[in-house]
């Protein structure tokens, strides 16, 4: 997304679209697996999981952006 600003509005919002497909594929795939017994483990999968709900939010903040503007 960095070089954003040098593609058209289609373009853009295809790839936001595409990024957040991606995001939430990996979301409800990672989120059917049981969690390891592991502590370390157990706090790694969460914060994999609390990444990747952040980077769902970011891409859905920039498509609304990018449509009311």
């Amino acid at each position: 997304m960095f070089f954003f600003s040098d593609l058209g509005l289609e373009a853009r919002l295809e790839l936001m679209e595409h990024r957040l497909m991606l995001c939430r594929a990996r979301d409800k795939s990672f989120s059917e697996k049981p969690l390891p017994e592991d502590f370390y483990q157990v706090a790694v999968s969460n914060r994999h999981l609390d990444v990747l709900k952040s980077e769902i939010n970011w891409v859905q903040q920039r498509l609304v952006l990018e449509i009311n503007n």
